[in-house]
Parts: structure tokens; C-alpha cells; sequence
């Protein structure tokens, strides 16, 4: 077992580090970096978020369209209205929702799959045929007298834009005036 190396106090698991590169060859030399996990830089995610468009992303979509497939299979064993509920406020969007903030995924193709997956599952829940224009109106807001089902594809930009203008206050003093923060 690999001992912790101590760098100013601080105890390292060397087996639970992570090294992000482009190439290794120069890395793999250094002894210090050995033990490190090796993560390509198409891959590299912070606290879960993909950093870069691309593999990572596509990777995280996946994983939630999955979740979603399975979640939606589960739903079916629930009465309709609190299916349909759980769905809504649990199961879809929310799960979506920390990706679409921290990374910019306007444009994925995979949120349309994603889309298509909510929509089977709100078929198969309400047993109705949902056609496009019926679906565009399901995922108008509740207060515009839809069922509030919001679309991830067309969710993302104001999503991560708006996740960009909140943090834009904070990290820079001088734009609190401009920007009225």
C-alpha cells in the first residue's frame, strides 16, 4: 500500500488524486505522479460537472437518460397523477438542472433524446399521444395552463447563462455597479 506523501501538513491519498493531461509519457517518469489517476483532458469533470464540451458531456447526458429510462419504468407501478408529480419535480429536470447551470450544453444533440425519453415517459404515464404541438404546450410553464414539463434542449442556454450572470457579481467588485448587484 502506497504511503500518503505530506505536502505543508496536508496528507495526499495518492491512489484517489487525479492527474489531467493531454499525453502522460512525460508525467508517468515523475515519481511523485505514479500512484495519480490519469484523467484525458476530454474527460476532465469538477465535482461532477464536465469542464469542456465534448466526450465528458456527452458521458454526463447519458448517465441522466439512463436514470431517466429507469426512473420512468419505476413510475409505472404509481397512480398517474402522482407519477406525473414526482416526475415533474423530482425526476426530471431537477436531476438535469445542475449539469445545464454548470456547463454549457446549448446545442447537445443528446438533450433531444433526453427530451424524447421525458416525453415516452409522460406518454406512457398519462396514456395519451402526445403529437409535437401537444408536447410544446406540455412544457409551457404551469401558469400559462400547461403541466409545466420543461424541455432540457430548450432549457440549457438560459440555464447556464443564468448561472454565469450570478456568479459574474461575485467575482468581479467593480461590475457590481454596471450590472446593478
Amino acid at each position: 500500500m502506497a504511503r500518503p506523501i505530506t505536502y505543508g501538513g496536508h496528507n495526499n491519498n495518492n491512489n484517489k488524486c487525479e492527474i489531467i493531461s493531454e499525453e502522460f509519457t512525460e508525467i508517468d517518469t515523475l515519481a511523485t505522479f505514479r500512484d495519480f489517476i490519469h484523467v484525458n483532458k476530454e474527460d476532465m469533470t469538477l465535482l461532477g460537472a464536465p469542464v469542456l464540451k465534448g466526450k465528458a458531456q456527452d458521458n454526463a447526458i447519458q448517465d441522466k437518460i439512463g436514470d431517466l429510462t429507469r426512473a420512468v419504468e419505476r413510475l409505472a407501478h404509481l397512480q398517474a397523477h402522482d407519477a406525473l408529480v414526482v416526475l415533474k419535480n423530482n425526476l426530471a429536470i431537477p436531476k438535469l438542472l445542475y449539469l445545464l447551470r454548470t456547463s454549457e450544453y446549448a446545442g447537445n444533440p443528446l438533450l433531444r433524446w433526453f427530451d424524447d425519453t421525458l416525453r415516452t415517459g409522460l406518454i406512457h404515464i398519462l396514456n395519451v399521444d402526445l403529437n409535437d404541438d401537444q408536447w410544446l404546450q406540455a412544457s409551457l410553464p404551469v401558469g400559462d395552463g400547461s403541466l409545466g414539463i420543461r424541455s432540457a434542449e430548450m432549457l440549457a442556454p438560459s440555464a447556464f447563462l443564468a448561472s454565469a450572470a450570478s456568479t459574474s457579481c461575485s467575482s468581479n467588485p467593480y461590475s457590481l455597479v454596471a450590472l446593478g448587484c
